[in-house]
This record gives C-alpha cells, sequence and structure tokens, in this order.
C-alpha cells in the first residue's frame, strides 16, 4: 500500500471515529429529556427527596434563599423564604397523588394562611414552579412575579410538560415546533452544566411564548433552563422566569445550592 492509499485510509478512520465520538457525546447531552419525558407524578418524585436549597435573585435585585424539609414517609414538608437575609415566611404543606393536599403559610408576625380544599390550588402552581405568578391577560398586567418556597429543581420540567404542553420525548430529534407543544417553542442547547461544584452533560432549554391568549398565563413566561439526568431523575440546577409586559420586565433567575435523596 503506498503512503498516499495509507494517508486516506487513516484519515477517513479519524473522521469516522470523531463522527462516532460526536453522536454519543450529542445523545449523552439529549438524554435528560429522556428522562424528563418519564418523570412520574408529584408523589413518585418527592417520594425521593428530602431536602432542597436554592438562591434566587428578581429585575430589582432582591435575593432570595429558599430551603425546603421534605418527610416522604408521611407526604409532607416545611420550606422557608427568606428575602434580602429577613425571614419572610414558612411554608407547611402536605401532598397526595397528583398535587398538594394542604397548605399553610405562617408569616413571622404570627399571621397564618390555610389552603385546604379547593382553595390549595391557590398556591400549587406556586408550588411547583417555585414561582409566585399572577397576571391578567385581559389587560397584560402582572400583579406578582417573584419567588415562592417550592420544588420546581425536581419539577419544573414536568410542570411544564402538563401546562404548557411540551413533548420531552421529543425535544431535539425534530424541528417542527407544533408537534413539541401548541403553545410554545422549544429551542435547545447542548453543553455542561455545573450542579454543586460537578460538571455533567446536560441541555439548555428556552421556552419561548407563541400564542397569544394562550389558555394558561403560563404560556405567556419565557423560561430559560439547564436540565441534567442526576441519578436517574431529571433535575433542573438552573433557570430563569422572564415575562415582559408594556413598561416593565419581571425576570427571576435561580440557581440549585443543595440536593438531598433517599
Amino acid at each position: 500500500m503506498n503512503k498516499i492509499k495509507m494517508i486516506i485510509i487513516i484519515s477517513f478512520a479519524a473522521t469516522l471515529v470523531s463522527a462516532v465520538v460526536g453522536v454519543a457525546i450529542y445523545y449523552s447531552y439529549l438524554h435528560p429529556f429522556r428522562v424528563a419525558a418519564h418523570t412520574g407524578n408529584l408523589e413518585e418524585v418527592l417520594s425521593h427527596v428530602t431536602y432542597l436549597e436554592y438562591n434566587a435573585t428578581d429585575q430589582d435585585g432582591h435575593k432570595y434563599l429558599v430551603k425546603l424539609w421534605n418527610y416522604p414517609s408521611n407526604k409532607s414538608g416545611k420550606a422557608v423564604l427568606y428575602t434580602d437575609n429577613n425571614l419572610t415566611y414558612t411554608l407547611y404543606y402536605q401532598y397526595s397523588g397528583p398535587g398538594l393536599t394542604y397548605g399553610k403559610i405562617v408569616y413571622p408576625n404570627g399571621t397564618i394562611q390555610e389552603y385546604k380544599g379547593a382553595d390549595v390550588v391557590m398556591i400549587e402552581d406556586y408550588f411547583l414552579t417555585s414561582l409566585e405568578f399572577s397576571y391578567d391577560s385581559q389587560n397584560n398586567t402582572v400583579y406578582a412575579f417573584k419567588p415562592f418556597p417550592g420544588i420546581a429543581p425536581v419539577y419544573l420540567h414536568k410542570f411544564l410538560q402538563e401546562r404548557v404542553q411540551i413533548d420531552w420525548s421529543k425535544v431535539g430529534k425534530i424541528t417542527r415546533q407544533n408537534e413539541i407543544s401548541p403553545l410554545v417553542d422549544v429551542r435547545v442547547g447542548a453543553g455542561s452544566v455545573k450542579l454543586m461544584n460537578k460538571t455533567l452533560n446536560g441541555a439548555t432549554v428556552q421556552v419561548i411564548p407563541r400564542v397569544v391568549g394562550a389558555p394558561t398565563p403560563w404560556a405567556q413566561v419565557l423560561f430559560s433552563l439547564a436540565i441534567v439526568d442526576y441519578n436517574g431523575q431529571a433535575l433542573v440546577p438552573d433557570w430563569t422566569a422572564t415575562i415582559t409586559v408594556p413598561g416593565k420586565e419581571y425576570r427571576v433567575s435561580y440557581s440549585l445550592i443543595s440536593i438531598q435523596t433517599s
């Protein structure tokens, strides 16, 4: 075999190996979407979580800290919200199957707000997204857009699957946005994601509003998030929620500090 043929063969082999490695890396970054697509209901997700801690910052520079203790054995927990290093309130909650069954907010001055029966839905979305969001689509007015002591790191992807109908099993595989979601566009990027001093293969996602007057106000919120596979569970270690109305942009950015699972 002459040198030219040998060089061509070696070059082709190197290109083939590089392509195979590239495809393997690409699919490793998309793996979290496959995990996200098979996320169970609220009770199933929280059955493995005992502690969450994350911080947040809003568009005005206020800093927030959430510490959440979950007790899977009795399907309950408590979460504490701090604003600018001051205790804001403590949330006590109970859950079963797909949703919350009880909530109680206790303020430092002793004031208590309870949510029972049908009233618990008033805070359920806040809890699932870690975002207190109140929006009037008729006059395009935002009444609240601020952190809430919830479980977004382990449930935001599931919430988006349910509320804005994202089919995570199709994300990264097809380009027709209507097949991924009828309400929002989903843009994906592959990259390394930092999680508690570790670097994991993951993906970055932008969930972009597309339908004006969508049946849910959550379809009007721009979400940017990272997703990783954490011990077989989809996890969102960093995420930002943004909504823009005439005269103001509301934005909250979150970052996971710690998670403990059983």
